[in-house]
């Protein structure tokens, strides 16, 4: 059985693990409580591992580390972001949740402030919830692409992978709702995290033998194209001299099928071929290199014997030291990868920070999680803990495997860095492991987003808004397994259809966080209750989602159209503000600015 078989047979043999587990939960539902909020009875690790399972999705896997490709320590610090309001919401917000027992943020909002707001963010939440469930869905054929390059232009295997994780997810969702959603969760949670934690483990020695302190450089284990200075240069010498190390390299390319003839002046048959020898124990010997002049790093190499990867790197070593013209030596890292605003600026690195904390502060998922913990301690210790475990260890975990994909793999999209990583651990048993839980956490989110979308149907639309009962009868039961089979198969048609959701998901993303998240810390901070704050609250929303939207409008008639004038320096600052910043900012001022005017009319 080849490698290959044995990696995806551990893939889907985990999906269906995963899968039957959650379909079994729906033997435990004997109400519409028990399928929204798990019969409100979560113990603290169960909700430590579920609300950990659905915020690390293709995005804060994939999407962060290929972002750390990119930004190097600058995206380890805004990172943290993402983790940090749910020790705030842990503490603060979540136990006001479970204690008046809601079941989303719009029941929250009505709670607190009244009918206004919370017809207000009904809407929101329903356009969030739905879109990011589509998002996922398309997501999961995404990260398949990432996985499997060779999918990325095959459209009918995409949709089909789509099509099939969509209706794992319905299927397990729709029968045994949150329940099910959490116990999936913690296999995938685990798994995900042991998957990385292996995954450290194998680059962090190879970080450590990489790097050569007198130089300041890394010495990788390949070639790349970035390392080929002149491949016109580099081909010829391997074509037309005739010493003793050129004749010796042309024949151990010919026994691999590689004659010297067929390489072409571009630098990626080359490295192909120079990597070809690295693995190569014969390539040294002193005569074939007595007219080299070998350099002090390539002389202790040479000491004693090796293999596997000293190996690899004495071979290139070897070879640097004899084309030092066509072969860069060694390989620097630039400076920016390793500065804390990466060369963007101090404002970039605060505006993205607050644009990670605000983002999805108080989504949906989250929101129904802080409703189902066994009493408020639970609740406290699941969502904050999981907040510091993930803010301390997470970042950390995804900049040194991106540094050990930017020392190996320099000239790959940056999509590719974990798929390239997971690849070199050469273990397809761990290879399938990692593959399988970075499908089931895109899963994870999808299944959340499911849920609480349900639940903002049932509760907020059916019985609030249009007065329908659950009296006990099983209907209301029914009627949120419909609601759910429904979101999903509308969210996975969408997905299919049209794949190209991203703006429309960051379009929720800006009009959610400027609308909800002062309302929900002024609720969670005061106690005060008077018409004059819901109607302060309710103007707030209107106007930071009114003015978010014109910010994004400036921004797109600019750049798409070009009918709005914008000097370069302002262009360039607004690029640099995210929209979700922006529109939190003006909600602040906004809600400043009414209760002042209340206190000077002396309400």
């Amino acid at each position: 059985m080849t490698d290959r078989l044995v990696l995806w047979g551990i893939v889907i043999g985990y999906m269906i693990f995963v899968f039957i587990k959650g379909v079994l939960k729906a033997r435990k539902i004997g109400s519409t409580d028990d399928y929204l909020v798990a019969g409100r009875n979560v113990r603290w690790f169960l909700l430590f591992a579920t609300m950990g399972a659905t915020v690390i999705g293709g995005g804060y896997s994939i999407g962060a580390i290929g972002k750390t490709y990119e930004w190097g320590i600058l995206m380890l610090l805004v990172s943290t972001g993402g983790y940090l309001h749910f020790i705030f919401s842990g503490l603060v917000v979540a136990p006001q949740f479970r204690e008046a027992k809601l079941y989303t943020v719009a029941g929250y909002f009505g709670h607190r402030f009244g009918e206004g707001p919370r017809f207000l963010v009904l809407i929101l939440s329903l356009l969030f919830s739905v879109f990011i469930v589509a998002a996922q869905m398309a997501a999961f054929g995404t990260v398949l692409a990432a996985i499997m390059p060779g999918l990325a232009g095959m459209q009918h295997a995409l949709r089909w992978a789509i099509l099939i994780a969509g209706c794992m997810v319905v299927i397990y969702s729709t029968a045994g709702g949150l329940l099910a959603v959490i116990h999936t969760d913690v296999y995938q949670f685990i798994v995900l995290m042991l998957g990385f934690i292996i995954t450290l483990g194998f680059c962090i020695p190879d970080i450590a033998g990489s790097y050569n302190s007198e130089t300041g450089k890394f010495v990788p284990s390949r070639f790349s194209a970035v390392d080929l200075v002149d491949p016109a240069s580099m081909s010829e010498k391997l074509t037309e001299r005739t010493d003793p190390l050129s004749d010796y390299i042309r024949s151990q390319l010919d026994e691999q099928g590689v004659p010297v003839d067929s390489l072409a002046t571009t630098a990626r048959p080359i490295v192909s071929a120079l990597n070809g020898l690295l693995d190569d124990p014969n390539l040294y010997a002193p005569e074939r290199f007595a007219h080299v002049t070998l350099t002090p790093q390539t002389q202790g190499l040479l000491e004693g014997e090796v293999s596997g990867r000293d190996l690899r790197r004495r071979n290139l070593s070897l070879l640097q030291d004899a084309y030092p013209r066509e072969i860069t030596r060694n390989r620097m890292i630039a400076p920016d990868f390793f500065k804390v605003e990466g060369g963007k600026g101090w404002l970039f690195l605060i505006t993205t920070f607050l644009a990670f904390l605000l983002g999805e502060t108080f989504a949906p998922g989250y929101a129904t999680r802080y409703c189902v913990g066994r009493d408020i301690r639970e609740t406290r210790l699941g969502i904050a803990g999981v907040g510091f475990f993930l803010a301390l260890t997470f970042p950390v975990i995804l900049f040194f495997i991106a540094l050990y994909a930017r020392i190996h793999f320099p000239d790959i999209e940056p999509q590719q860095a974990l798929p390239m990583v997971v690849d070199q651990l050469h273990s397809p048993i761990i290879g399938g492991l990692m593959i399988g839980a970075l499908l089931m956490a895109v899963m994870s989110s999808a299944d959340s987003a499911l849920n609480s979308a349900t639940a903002i149907f049932v509760k907020d639309l059916f019985e609030h808004q249009l007065g329908w009962k659950d009296r006990g009868d099983g209907k209301m039961l029914r009627l949120a397994r419909i609601c759910t089979a429904a979101l999903g198969g509308t969210a996975i048609l969408v997905a299919v259809l049209w794949s190209d959701i991203i703006g429309l998901l960051l379009f929720t993303y800006h009009v959610w966080a400027p609308a909800i998240i002062l309302p929900v810390v002024v609720g969670a901070l005061t106690k005060k209750r008077s018409a004059s704050l819901t109607r302060n609250i309710l103007s707030t929303m209107l106007i930071a989602t009114l003015m978010t939207l014109l910010y994004r409008a400036v921004l797109f008639l600019n750049t798409e159209l070009g009918w709005f004038a914008i000097s370069k320096p302002v262009r360039a600052f607004m690029d640099g503000f995210d929209p979700a910043v922006f529109g939190v900012g003006v909600s602040c001022i906004a809600f400043g600015i009414l209760t002042l005017i209340d206190r000077l009319r002396g309400r």
